[in-house]
């Protein structure tokens, strides 16, 4: 079964002629697919952060604390919330 889909990759090159008028939409929808990808694999790093912070005995990353500064684990937690809405 799987044979079969990889022998219809060679009727890739007969839609480029069809695809020509739309070259900037093309291009576009790739970027914007790299995009979602990137943020997909962004998603888990705030529960992460939080898990390991907030709840455990790790400490919170040098970037983060010359940002928010030190001033304790409900801080953390409150940025570790916005960074989880913000991404999503």
């Amino acid at each position: 079964m799987t044979r079969g889909a990889f022998r219809l990759w060679r009727f890739i090159p007969r839609l480029f002629p069809y695809l020509r008028p739309y070259r900037g939409l093309v291009v576009a929808s790739i970027f914007l697919t790299a995009v979602a990808v990137v943020i997909g694999l962004a998603e888990p790093w705030p529960l992460a952060f939080m898990v390991d912070t907030v709840l455990g005995n790790h400490p919170p990353p040098t970037f983060l604390t010359d940002l928010i500064g030190s001033h304790g684990r409900y801080t953390f937690l409150v940025f570790a919330a916005l960074a989880g809405l913000a991404v999503v």
